[in-house]
């Protein structure tokens, strides 16, 4: 079983029946315990006669296309790791409290 990994991830959002939004973005895991992902990088894809055509945008220009909503990495993704050790600092100083 593996229990970590990393590499590179991508998340879609359709505009329209021509057009996609992609956000590629970087990851590493720690299955059970954090994932902490970063780097997200902005392409817009369209379809043309030739297939698939692929262009570097901005953020500003993404959430523009995508009708003011920011397509973007998962929030539990991006902040997973001190999330997962705040709960573990706050779980020791409980179980220190109780232990009393």
């Amino acid at each position: 079983m593996i229990i970590w990994g990393w590499g590179s991830k991508r998340k879609e959002v359709i505009v329209d029946p021509s057009r996609r939004i992609v956000v590629i973005y970087s990851y590493f895991h720690l299955m059970f315990l954090f994932t902490v992902a970063w780097g997200a990088k902005y392409v817009l894809a369209q379809w043309t006669e030739q297939g698939w055509a692929t262009s570097l945008i901005t953020r500003e220009d993404a959430t523009l296309l995508n009708h003011g909503i920011t397509p973007d990495i998962n929030v539990w993704w991006k902040y997973s790791l001190p999330a997962s050790v705040g709960l573990g600092i706050l779980a020791g100083i409980l179980g220190a409290i109780f232990s009393l």
